[in-house]
């Protein structure tokens, strides 16, 4: 059984609009934030092992990045190993892209925006990334790359989604040349044939040419 989980500690017209697509696809996410504490990375990675620690009666997990997210559909099915959303930039230091694994796509470098996986998996993952900070790291994204590069290179199955088919950053596609929308209003990645669930406007990428799919206009405004 999937919970669906995200962290957010202030109401934005952002995050209205992920709670909206949530509830079109018959979804209540769980808010992992649990006190008034925003610029504290290791703090959210406490969080996120309290929270699935916590719950009972599922199996696997799928988070989203309530600030920047909007869920078109509601996946059925998740993986047991470790997933996590593809973006097209290393950030934040570019110069631990070639780090990462090869890809057949531009979406090849960890982005924390999404993550799947089975709980018991995703337990040991944040353990890992709680083990990585440091009084010189703590940026949250980096440290889950640090982990990453820990588990890939301890042959512990996790994987960048890379093809897109679970979630998609839609940054650093000039003009959204990548995607095409569908006559269902589904939002398709030509490149990779897929149409995503989740989609992540991470680095502030304007969205309202999204919302607007949904809220019966069709100005990009």
């Amino acid at each position: 059984m999937i919970v669906f989980l995200t962290y957010i500690y202030s109401e934005t017209p952002q995050t209205i609009e992920f709670y909206k697509s949530c509830e079109r696809n018959g979804v209540t996410p769980i808010n992992m934030w649990t006190e008034n504490n925003r610029n504290n990375p290791k703090k959210a990675v406490i969080d996120f092992l309290e929270c699935l620690k916590s719950l009972e009666g599922y199996t696997h997990a799928v988070y989203m990045d309530g600030g920047d997210s909007f869920m078109q559909r509601k996946p059925e099915k998740i993986q047991d190993f470790v997933l996590y959303q593809g973006e097209k930039r290393c950030f934040p230091h570019p110069h631990l892209a070639e780090m990462h694994p090869y890809s057949k796509t531009e979406w090849r470098y960890l982005n924390g925006g999404c993550w799947s996986g089975k709980i018991e998996n995703l337990i040991t993952f944040f353990e890992t990334c709680l083990q990585m900070f440091t009084s010189e790291i703590e940026n949250g994204q980096l440290i889950q790359q640090l982990a990453f590069f820990h588990c890939i290179s301890n042959e512990i199955y996790i994987k960048i989604d890379s093809e897109c088919e679970l979630s998609q950053s839609i940054a650093f596609s000039d003009n959204f040349e990548d995607f095409e929308i569908m006559p269902d209003k589904m939002i398709r990645n030509k490149v990779t044939n897929t149409i995503p669930y989740i989609l992540h406007g991470n680095g502030r990428t304007k969205m309202d040419w999204i919302y607007n799919l949904y809220n019966g206009s069709n100005n990009e405004n």
